[in-house]
């Protein structure tokens, strides 16, 4: 009966359909974004400049993840974890 009510649920229907998206988009960037940048004949050390990069990035998100979440809310930082993202891609195009 829950799992029937949460199905109906046009909110919850949509939040996973973003975070699906997401999900792709990141999963992309270890793959498709690594093969482009192959064929556009980039060397070695540019792929792990991009994944050192990332992961310097990625640092400060894991130690002040909680805060931020506390100061902007679960919509917020969804939104701010989209638009990270699109402008990252924007970044690769």
């Amino acid at each position: 009966m829950d799992v029937k009510k949460l199905l109906c649920s046009k909110t919850y229907l949509l939040l996973v359909l973003v975070m699906f998206l997401l999900t792709c988009v990141t999963s992309m960037n270890s793959s498709v974004i690594v093969d482009k940048f192959i064929l556009l004949g980039a060397s070695s050390s540019q792929v792990g400049l991009k994944w050192a990069i990332n992961g310097v990035v990625e640092i400060p998100c894991y130690i002040f993840g909680s805060k931020i979440l506390e100061k902007l809310g679960a919509n917020k930082l969804l939104i701010l974890g989209a638009m990270t993202l699109s402008i990252q891609y924007f970044c690769y195009a």
